[in-house]
């Protein structure tokens, strides 16, 4: 009701003749009408401005009041420029007040400011005006209305109560406050008290309440302090303190700070609400979800249920821990997408690659784009890893494994792995065995590395090949020793080593050689480095 009046104003009856004081009855009177001009000086003997209009002048024998209709005000050097207009001005001779009614109208061009009121009365001792009712003014393109207005001769201040705001800037774009109490101070600042509003920018609508606000007419801004509160269609926002920026269409935030959407809420140290997207970023957030809490140094609330989260780190939602540069969660879904840098870890197992899924509904996490599956002395590549959430077992595509224990280390390339904390297994594996600063390269058709025993063990065709001791062996099946660098055939061995042929059911090849300098050991024929007794 307060906005409509504002936007096209009040008209209240002429009021009735105020007494200022008993007269006494008239003994001679004298009544003059004409046009002249009345001017007003303050107590101090300063002009303040002069009055022009009809004059309806009566002399009594103990007082003289004037009235003056369709009145103009103008001020009187060097005071700001000041001009007014009222259908009615009232002056009794030796008061201290002047009578202002049928619409007055004040305007201060100087501090772009206006001032309208049905009626008024003006003290030429404080030089302020003051309205006993309902009163509009304008600072700087925002309107104003508010109850028992009291404002400077030159408009430099104003206040009242119940104070309402309204400013308009481009179609569909407003905002609207009311206030218990609220003034004008002399830069044109608005101040409210206890105050609550609407603010509509890019369709969308925001409202805010706080104890107390600063609208700043100067760069367009608003300050709300003492603890604040915006809502949107899906979004409630708390925090300590916040600032609207009108020309960038955004909230900042200050200290404490608490996004609230859909069962869902971030709390960190200030945030960026976007009134054109209706998103809010929290800053060192910490989001509560259904399946657990997320840290990071910030997170964008969307208006979709997403949280956009930047330098993640924190918990699973399903348990285990995430990191990654980005990252955006959907409760409605519960689905953890992991980007930049995404790493998922559950015990000793770790998951990152450039994209990794956390699904609350399938409970699966799954990878893809330079995969990486570490575990203390294993690390498995791949393009692609699907695996349940507990991270207790997984299945990795076009894969390259690392293994080591000490110096020690071999390089497999396989077409899948099949991973468990326990053991992995590698399809069509093929690569180099090292040790010692010597290597062997393999192939197999099956490979299964043991971690809690660090060897890998060959199958379905197992060949090797080095260049060191000129050594081939093919087996039934093979075991490496990562740790001592020794290959373990056996089955139908069939074996070369420094020229020399072997064929065996267990065959031994020192990839470093032994301690002792033996390079290879079997059952049937021996390799050359055996022929001497071992010392």
């Amino acid at each position: 009701m307060a906005l409509a009046c504002l936007a096209t104003g009040c008209h209240a009856p002429p009021p009735k003749p105020k007494v200022k004081h008993e007269r006494t009855p008239l003994t001679r009177a004298v009544a003059i009408r004409t046009k002249g001009s009345l001017p007003l000086q303050a107590a101090n003997g300063d002009l303040i401005c002069t009055i022009s209009g009809e004059v309806r002048t009566e002399v009594a024998e103990r007082d003289t009041a004037f009235e003056l209709a369709d009145a103009t005000v103008a001020s009187a050097p060097p005071q700001v420029p000041v001009t007014a207009t009222a259908g009615r001005v009232r002056y009794a001779v030796g008061d201290t007040e002047v009578d202002f009614d049928h619409r007055l109208f004040v305007k201060s061009p100087t501090r772009h400011a206006r001032l309208e009121a049905e009626r008024a009365r003006f003290s030429l001792e404080t030089r302020r005006f003051s309205v006993a009712q309902r009163a509009r003014a304008a600072y700087a393109g925002t309107l104003l209305e508010g109850d028992h207005v009291t404002a400077d001769f030159d408009l430099r201040t104003l206040s009242a109560d119940h104070l309402a705001a309204l400013a308009t800037r481009g179609a569909g774009e407003t905002w609207t406050a009311t206030s218990l109490r609220g003034k004008v101070d002399a830069q044109r600042q608005v101040h409210f008290e206890t105050v609550k509003g609407t603010l509509r920018q890019g369709g969308r609508e925001t409202h805010f309440e706080a104890p107390r606000a600063l609208w700043k007419t100067s760069n367009e801004t608003l300050d709300l302090d003492g603890g604040v509160t915006f809502r949107s269609a899906a979004l409630t926002v708390h925090a300590d303190g916040a600032t609207w920026l009108r020309r960038e269409r955004r909230i900042v935030t200050r200290g404490a700070t608490t996004a609230e959407q859909a069962g869902m809420r971030a709390a960190g140290r200030g945030a960026r609400i976007d009134l054109t997207s209706g998103t809010a970023t929290v800053l060192a957030v910490r989001v509560e979800a259904k399946g657990g809490a997320l840290n990071a140094d910030s997170g964008r609330m969307e208006v979709d249920g997403r949280v956009t989260l930047h330098g993640l780190r924190g918990e699973l939602p399903g348990g285990g821990t995430a990191r990654a540069e980005e990252a955006v969660y959907n409760d409605r879904e519960r689905r953890l997408v992991l980007t930049r840098g995404g790493e998922a870890q559950r015990g000793e197992a770790t998951v990152a690659a450039d994209r990794v899924v956390w699904d609350g509904g399938t409970k699966r996490i799954t990878a893809s784009g330079s995969v990486r599956l570490r575990q203390p002395g294993l690390v498995v590549r791949g393009d692609e890893l699907t695996a349940p959430d507990d991270l207790r077992s997984a299945r990795l595509t076009d894969v390259a494994a690392h293994g080591e224990a000490g110096a020690q280390h071999w390089d497999l390339n396989a077409d899948r792995a099949d991973w468990t904390r326990e053991r992995t297994e590698l399809t069509h594996p093929k690569g180099t065995f090292f040790a010692r600063e010597r290597t062997v390269d393999g192939t197999a058709g099956r490979a299964v590395y043991l971690p809690a025993k660090r060897e890998v063990h060959l199958a379905d065709g197992f060949e090797a090949r080095g260049r060191a001791d000129e050594v081939w062996v093919k087996a039934d099946r093979a075991v490496y020793d990562v740790a001592g660098g020794v290959f373990r055939a056996s089955g139908n061995v069939a074996a070369r080593l420094r020229g020399v042929s072997v064929q065996d059911r267990q065959w031994t090849y020192y990839v470093g050689g032994d301690p002792h300098g033996v390079v290879g050991r079997g059952g049937g024929t021996r390799s050359p480095a055996e022929k001497e007794p071992r010392p």
